[in-house]
């Protein structure tokens, strides 16, 4: 691939492209309730954004192929205890650029401007045999939970920072003050089962899921 890619923030003019570029990932997914546009819409109106790691690949003017998105969590071991981290997902890649590294390029690149503006540690799920070539390891031998039944191995963490784990434990608590009925236990479990099997699915077809903001969003890259 001989194009140049540029990784840059994501403008207020792109919103539009981007959420079609992400429809158009997740469009052939049968497995997807292709409904991982709407959830980086309601993303941005959440306390856990953060603009600067809204991230777009471009390969010309306006010409986008590819988006990632992290936002704030905690990690909490107990009331006196509470460490900030970030989930990554969504990610997307538009269908005639996956599998060329653009995925990659984004989350390195995302990996990159988050410890620059001092985030320590990133957490996500997803498929082990591709995120370990990015530095991800099992969450659960590090003392991280996170709020949902999942396989223990494809639950992850990351130090974008050296040291940005040490002495970090407890769960993973995701930003979300929307309502009650959105931030309970039950609600949660609610979201995790239900996408739970699509995204280990496509995780064994060498595309993974991540959880962020509550939600699985089926990523193709």
């Amino acid at each position: 691939m001989n194009t140049t890619i540029t990784i840059r923030q994501e403008l207020a003019q792109d919103r539009a492209t981007v959420y079609e570029l992400i429809r158009a990932a997740f469009a052939t997914v049968e497995e997807s309730d292709h409904g991982e546009q709407d959830l980086v819409e309601r993303l941005r109106q959440s306390p856990s954004f953060i603009p600067k790691l809204s991230l777009v690949a471009e390969i010309g003017p306006g010409e986008l192929v590819g988006h990632i998105l992290l936002t704030r969590v905690r990690i909490i071991r107990d009331a006196a205890s509470a460490s900030p981290s970030l989930a990554v997902a969504p990610l997307s890649v538009a269908p005639s650029w996956q599998r060329l590294g653009v995925g990659s390029a984004l989350i390195r690149e995302a990996h990159r401007r988050a410890a620059a503006l001092g985030y320590g540690s990133a957490v996500l799920l997803g498929y082990p045999e591709y995120y370990c070539r990015f530095g991800y390891q099992p969450a659960g031998p590090q003392g991280i939970r996170f709020p949902f039944e999942a396989p223990a191995d494809c639950c992850m963490a990351i130090e974008l920072l050296p040291g940005g784990l040490q002495g970090v434990k407890g769960e993973v608590v995701y930003v979300m003050r929307r309502s009650e009925s959105e931030e309970s236990p039950a609600y949660l479990q609610h979201l995790t089962n239900q996408r739970l099997q699509a995204s280990l699915y496509l995780t064994a077809s060498h595309s993974y899921a991540e959880f962020a903001f509550c939600i699985f969003a089926i990523t193709s890259y």
